[in-house]
């Protein structure tokens, strides 16, 4: 519950794949995905662990999750990221769906025919380490874990 006496939730859905298809590969950018398996060409794998505070809270999960390791009290998960484009140019990535990608470099990467905003969920977690590359947002020590978050959805 939070201060007012509310019950908050939160929803975590994610898109992943076991198997690439031949279709193009990610464009050069500026941006994160979740990573499941291997990292796409041309991406650079990492990860963060976090451990979260579990009095009076209320966890459920299931499905298909990104790698990493995941419980009540903490989770590592598992990032693909690159860097090798300026975000400022648009990429072309599919636009019939909203979508979401990790920010990674300060800044969201422009997508053509897209609007983007930006966007963070913060949780009372405390990152614990992390791995290589990590999207922007929570740090090792932090108390809080804040993930920033680029919204895409067609104009």
């Amino acid at each position: 519950m939070d201060r007012s006496g509310r019950e908050n939730y939160m929803y975590q859905y994610f898109c992943t794949v076991t198997t690439r298809s031949a279709g193009p590969l990610w464009p050069a950018g500026s941006y994160c995905i979740n990573r499941k398996g291997d990292c796409p060409e041309n991406f650079e794998t990492g990860s963060q662990s976090t451990t979260c505070e579990t009095t009076k809270s209320k966890s459920n999960s299931g499905g298909d999750f990104p790698s990493g390791s995941y419980s009540s009290s903490g989770q590592t998960m598992g990032f693909c990221c690159r860097e090798d484009g300026n975000a400022s140019i648009p990429v072309h990535l599919p636009t019939q769906k909203p979508f979401y990608l990790y920010r990674f470099g300060g800044k969201c990467q422009q997508v053509d025919g897209m609007v983007v905003l930006e966007e963070s969920m913060t949780l009372h977690c405390h990152v614990t380490g992390h791995e290589n590359v990590v999207p922007d947002g929570g740090r090792d020590g932090s108390p809080i874990y804040r993930v920033e978050l680029c919204y895409y959805y067609r104009a």
